[in-house]
């Protein structure tokens, strides 16, 4: 990022500042993106089974597990350097829409391509961009006790890929590769429904903030004028439990004021002025949201919509093994044991006393080599790292 001393920034010329940015920018820019993660997260840590766990369900950002050949990571690459930013794969990951895993042969092959390169400066810049950006979010997994050839692979190397996407039973298999692509597990456009995936991560967002702030229109608005209005009782329940004196010394001081007539007129005018203002704010307000968020809101859903087509259905979770198998490769990093046991109850799970047992989760995640400890009571899907690859 360039960066400039208070001196230099003071003598560029007035005609070549920056213009402060607009609110369509904003909502299509990389900044809201980037808050979508951390958001989406505190989102995911609220209890869900509460009164207000179907709004909470509405707001979750989706988040897609994906396995990816080196095909499509290595053009990826490529385009980052053609556009001179990232890409609509990367927007994904900085808003943690995108779950991506790959096998273990990924790391070889797209190192291998890079290094294959003539241009030395552009293979010196691709082989950092790779391991800098791209290696510390993919989560590379080991090829397990799987076919040889599955769904009759035309190039026994891809198999690697599709043993992965079927064991991880993931949602869709991102690939350039036209042998991959055949097979129909994943888009037959992937740079178009990563597109997709952040104009929904974009709209998921605003709708969102837009909701919990209390201005989203439509039939949410309502809710959350309720939800508002309910706060708001609520503190002034609390406030008159903890400081009984205050409300009523409120009301007094109150009452006294306005038994004057200058406080009377005062009010008067001050109240005018403020329903002008306020009428102004929310013309202003109407227009922003039907020429910049409205657009945003829309083109999100219709974006789901293509994206929901191209994904591959989930095997529902049977055994207390599966949903936390389910759990653990839809969040991609790791978990404590009592997250994922409140993870699996979110998910479907329904032991016999509504409780699951921590001592009991802990001795199923041991005994199944997929899943690996690090330590403090968290778990994790066994991945492994370059480091790791390049060891073995």
């Amino acid at each position: 990022m360039l960066k400039m001393s208070m001196s230099e920034i003071s003598t560029v010329p007035e005609s070549v500042k920056p213009s402060a940015a607009s609110l369509e920018e904003l909502l299509t820019g990389d900044e809201i993106l980037l808050s979508c993660k951390a958001f989406a997260q505190w989102l995911r840590s609220l209890k869900c089974g509460g009164p207000f766990g179907s709004v909470l369900e509405a707001l979750l950002f989706p988040r897609i597990v994906a396995v990816l050949d080196s095909s499509y990571v290595f053009q990826d690459l490529l385009h980052f350097e053609k556009i001179g930013g990232p890409t609509a794969f990367i927007h994904c990951l900085q808003a943690d829409v995108l779950v991506p895993y790959a096998a273990v042969r990924a790391a070889y092959e797209v190192r291998q391509r890079i290094i294959e390169i003539p241009d030395e400066a552009l293979r010196s810049k691709l082989l950092n961009r790779w391991e800098s950006v791209y290696v510390p979010h993919m989560r590379f997994v080991a090829d397990r006790n799987a076919p040889a050839n599955p769904h009759g692979l035309r190039d026994s190397n891809d198999a690697p890929f599709v043993n992965a996407f079927d064991d991880l039973q993931a949602q869709t298999l991102i690939a350039w590769d036209p042998d991959l692509q055949v097979l129909e597990l994943g888009p037959k456009e992937p740079h178009r429904f990563l597109i997709d995936l952040r104009h929904h991560a974009r709209s998921k967002t605003v709708g969102a903030y837009f909701t919990i702030g209390g201005t989203m229109i439509g039939v949410t608005s309502v809710k959350a004028l309720v939800g508002s209005l309910q706060c708001l009782v609520r503190c002034l329940q609390f406030v008159h439990r903890n400081v009984p004196w205050l409300l009523p010394a409120a009301a007094a001081l109150v009452a006294g004021l306005l038994a004057l007539p200058q406080t009377r007129q005062f009010l008067s005018r001050t109240l005018d002025r403020t329903i002008d203002l306020l009428g102004d704010m929310c013309i202003k307000a109407i227009n922003a949201v039907e020429t910049s968020v409205l657009p945003v809101i829309q083109r999100g859903e219709q974006a789901g919509i293509r994206i929901q087509e191209q994904l591959s259905s989930r095997l529902r979770p049977e055994r207390l093994i599966d949903y936390a198998w389910h759990v653990l490769t839809t969040e991609g990093a790791a978990l404590d044991v009592r997250t994922v046991a409140d993870r699996v109850l979110g998910a479907g799970y329904k032991p016999r006393n509504q409780t699951v047992s921590l001592a009991y989760l802990r001795r199923v995640l041991t005994r199944d080599d997929r899943f690996q400890s690090l330590g403090d009571d968290k778990w994790t899907v066994r991945i492994l790292t370059p480091k790791a690859q390049s060891a073995s």
